[in-house]
């Protein structure tokens, strides 16, 4: 049996359970069975067959929907390959408008002091890190000591220097002058509404935002607003969700204004201190 033969019969067990990207899935599980690259794999060379059964019970992980980001231990994000396991959200490519906003503002002001709260897999800190070069400092916090597990081991990967703190959103800092945040944003009501994969197997504390799904980044805005007046908070929301965030931000002193993604969804709410 070939490696895209191998493929293709994984590719009919994942269509038949009706999981999306069929095709790139079988792909993706026959690469990381076997090790090998992209490459390697359209060479089609003929597959091991000592592999063939961990390469069935990498198929049966994904049959449960468990994310296959969790199965490969891998995803990539802004050009980079992130680590990844249960303990943090999976990235994803919506995300990526936080690190373009965000780069964009250090370009002009490199020696901010950047805040990256709720960071989870770190793939934010440190992507903005690994472009923004050596200029200013970056912190990242997380409620979560597993989550900065994780983040620690993708800064190290990547060989970025930056700071990661154990704290719930900014209380346990007195200054910063960008931050970015992709907080918990779905309703709690709606968690177990999710595609199986989030909601059975993604951190719940990654994904409810409370009653309404914006309370922590109302806290955010808060805090921002009374005590720590950053010059720029990037926020990342829900569909549907920027209008009023972005209303909020303005009651609580901010001049705010909103950011589309490629699907064209309101994604990020840019909040400034006048």
């Amino acid at each position: 049996m070939t490696l895209r033969e191998a493929a293709m019969a994984v590719r009919r067990r994942l269509e038949d359970a009706g999981i999306p990207d069929a095709a790139l899935e079988a792909e993706c599980l026959v690469r990381t069975v076997t090790g090998i690259s992209r490459e390697a794999y359209f060479a089609d060379g003929p597959i091991d067959e000592a592999q063939l059964p961990a390469l069935d019970r990498l198929v049966a992980r994904r049959l449960a929907r468990e994310p296959l980001a969790y199965i490969s231990g891998e995803r990539e994000f802004y050009g980079l390959s992130f680590g990844v396991n249960a303990a943090v959200l999976v990235p994803r490519p919506e995300s990526e408008l936080l690190v373009e906003l965000a780069l964009d503002h250090l370009e002009h002001h490199p020696r901010t002091l950047l805040l990256d709260v709720g960071t989870g897999s770190g793939c934010l800190a440190v992507s903005i890190e690994k472009h923004r070069g050596m200029k200013g400092r970056t912190v990242a916090s997380d409620v979560s000591a597993p989550a900065l597990a994780v983040a620690r081991a993708n800064a190290h990967r990547h060989g970025v220097a930056i700071e990661f703190v154990r704290a719930s959103l900014t209380g346990a800092f007195a200054r910063a002058d960008l931050i970015v945040a992709n907080l918990p944003y779905v309703p709690s009501a709606d968690v177990d509404e999710l595609e199986p994969e989030l909601r059975n197997w993604e951190p719940r504390i990654a994904l409810d935002g409370g009653t309404g799904g914006t309370e922590l980044i109302a806290q955010l805005v808060d805090d921002c607003a009374t005590r720590l007046r950053p010059g720029r908070v990037l926020m990342e929301v829900a569909a549907g969700q920027a209008p009023d965030v972005a209303a909020y931000a303005r009651e609580r002193g901010f001049e705010a204004t909103t950011h589309r993604d490629l699907a064209g969804i309101e994604r990020v709410v840019d909040a400034r201190w006048p």
